[in-house]
């Protein structure tokens, strides 16, 4: 989701109301401006922009190679312009055209993760950050895969489920809580599923004693 910038989407009166004014206020109203970008730096982008289209605009009208005085038939000097400034508006990139961070939907697979995540406290210290952040986001992959459709969700077992439960074994955790009398309902494979479950819980990490 696009957020508002603190820089104003009325351009400063240097810039005029020509095409760089057009190009500050279409930056503005996207909303995906990196904070750390200042009303300087904006004001350089544009002017880049301006100078890389100059550039193309110019090949456009004269064609690659043009003819020189003294060296006669030379790849047009507008070129390397061109090419230097594509360069630097891709550097520009992330700090104008910010990736908007993806909104996670709760699914079954991220509910089951986060509670068992929950029951470990010492999963919260930091060093465990980065892999609890890991499984959650495999977790919300396979919820998102299924929300797509079977094909999807086919494809994510194969694709994404090893990873996910790589994630959960480095964390040894399991991914969900049985009910205590779903042994006897359900027989042997439940009991398979609590004898599994024991073993992990024996094998999660310990607290510094």
């Amino acid at each position: 989701m696009a957020t508002k910038s603190a820089i104003s989407e009325t351009p400063p009166e240097r810039l005029g109301d020509g095409d760089a004014a057009a190009i500050w206020r279409d930056v503005v109203s996207r909303g995906l401006l990196a904070r750390s970008v200042t009303e300087e730096m904006l004001e350089t982008y544009c002017v880049l922009v301006i100078n890389w289209r100059d550039a193309a605009a110019r090949i456009e009208e004269d064609g690659l190679v043009v003819k020189s005085e003294k060296r006669g038939a030379i790849v047009h000097p507008a070129v390397e312009a061109e090419r230097r400034y594509a360069k630097e508006l891709r550097d520009w990139a992330p700090l104008v055209n910010r990736a908007a961070a993806l909104s996670r939907r709760p699914g079954t697979m991220v509910t089951a993760t986060k509670a068992a995540i929950a029951a470990v406290p010492e999963l919260a210290e930091p060093r465990f950050r980065a892999a609890v952040e890991a499984a959650e986001t495999t977790a919300w992959a396979i919820d998102e895969a299924q929300r797509r459709g079977p094909d999807e969700f086919e494809r994510a077992i194969v694709q994404i489920m090893p990873g996910y439960l790589k994630w959960c074994s480095a964390l040894r955790i399991t991914p969900a809580s049985l009910p205590a009398d779903a042994g006897k309902a359900k027989g042997k494979t439940v009991g398979k599923l609590h004898s599994l479950q024991e073993q992990a819980q024996r094998t999660r990490p310990q607290l510094a004693g």
